[in-house]
């Protein structure tokens, strides 16, 4: 059932002279379809590589991380010192 907003609506809007156009339905053929990522491939050699990144790259960050802390905090440092 319309609510009286909703009819309030099409009111108005058919006295301004919009038309109601005709929903668009795209061509199956052209929607992308859901892939997926890990067809084919064993999960224990999925499981093996993300463990193997992770212990590298995480560290790796990790250090990035602290390194960007320390050359704030001496630039800082160097900044007051400065004064």
């Amino acid at each position: 059932m319309a609510s009286p907003a909703h009819d309030v609506h099409s009111r108005a809007s058919s006295e301004k002279g919009h038309e109601k156009h005709a929903e668009v339905v795209p061509d199956p053929a052209l929607v992308p379809t859901v892939v997926d990522r890990n067809a084919g491939l064993d999960p224990k050699a999925v499981r093996s590589a993300l463990l193997r990144l992770d212990l590298i790259v995480l560290p790796v960050v990790v250090a990035f991380y602290l390194l960007s802390f320390i050359d704030r905090a001496n630039v800082c440092a160097a900044h007051q010192a400065s004064r």
